[in-house]
C-alpha cells in the first residue's frame, strides 16, 4: 500500500477547527484510513513544560509554514509495512 500524506515533518500546521499549531512530530494512519498528523505545539516563553502533542485529521489541517525544522530523512528500520511519499 502506498501512503500519500499531504503534508511533511517538521512543516508549520494550523487546525482550522480548534486553532492549535505547531510542527508535524509524526504522521499515522488510522484503521479506518483517515491521515493524522501529530502536531506539537510550541513552548511557551519562561515555561519549563513541553505541551502535549494532538492527534488532528489531515482535512482540518492548513500549511502555514513549509519547513519549519531541519528533518533528518534516514531509514531507521522501525516496524512498517507500508511506503509513505518520503523517500530514504
Amino acid at each position: 500500500m502506498v501512503v500519500n500524506f499531504k503534508f511533511e515533518h517538521g512543516q508549520k500546521v494550523k487546525d482550522k477547527i480548534s486553532g492549535v499549531s505547531g510542527i508535524i512530530d509524526a504522521m499515522a494512519i488510522w484503521i479506518n484510513g483517515c491521515n493524522r498528523y501529530s502536531v506539537q505545539p510550541k513552548a511557551k516563553k519562561n515555561e519549563n513544560k513541553i505541551p502535549d502533542s494532538y492527534w488532528i485529521d489531515e482535512q482540518q489541517l492548513e500549511l502555514v509554514k513549509s519547513k519549519d525544522v531541519p528533518v533528518k530523512k534516514t531509514f531507521t528500520g522501525g516496524p512498517s509495512s507500508c511506503s509513505t511519499n518520503d523517500k530514504y
